[in-house]
């Protein structure tokens, strides 16, 4: 989709979408191969990925203050779930692979997140239950994998439906971040727009 440069952005979707407008061609988010050697993808091609990935999304019935949330570590796709999530003015939870299965089922159900995505088929074995025991939980889709419940297939629907992104207020709410809770339940830190742009 066309992006349009915003004065002054207030929400972290303005922010890249302005960054892909003034530096389309330069190099993003870059992964390590088998060799070593980093391999780079761009502003623009991340953006398109976000762009598919928010129709997606929308697709799913996303939509404002919804929650999206992640168990993966720190990756291409972490980025582009987390942009695509902002970009329906919805908000994103991060967990990591190393969690214990008790924080995660913790987190997702406290948080009331709706659509999950997994970084393998071994995490997705041992949340899938998830989806018949947390009644906000709708679906769980697996980043590195082929088959309807990858995060492939929710792009590819996405770039056969696309939507424009939302435009957040300041003071919208864009991810929460849980303690470790290691003094008790983990708590979430609702963190809004503003808190991101401020810095």
């Amino acid at each position: 989709m066309q992006k349009e440069w915003t004065d002054n952005p207030s929400n972290l979707v303005d922010l890249f979408e302005n960054t892909i407008v003034k530096h389309p061609n330069r190099n993003f988010l870059g992964i390590k191969n088998t060799e070593g050697i980093y391999e780079w993808i761009t502003y623009e091609e991340a953006g398109k990925r976000v762009d598919n990935l928010r129709g997606g999304l929308a697709k799913t019935g996303i939509k404002k203050n919804d929650v999206v949330g992640v168990i993966v570590n720190n990756s291409v796709e972490w980025v582009i779930i987390a942009f695509a999530t902002y970009g329906l003015n919805a908000r994103f939870i991060p967990m990591y692979e190393k969690e214990l299965e008790k924080v995660w089922k913790y987190i997702i159900k406290d948080s009331g997140i709706k659509i999950l995505f997994v970084a393998d088929e071994e995490i997705y074995e041992k949340v899938k239950s998830y989806l018949s025991k947390i009644n906000t939980l709708k679906k769980i889709y697996i980043i590195r994998s082929e088959g309807e419940n990858c995060m492939k297939s929710l792009e590819e629907i996405g770039n056969e439906y696309p939507i424009a992104s939302v435009k957040p207020h300041f003071q919208d709410i864009a991810v929460l971040i849980y303690t470790s809770g290691t003094t008790g339940e983990p708590k979430g830190v609702l963190l809004s727009h503003e808190n991101f742009i401020s810095n």
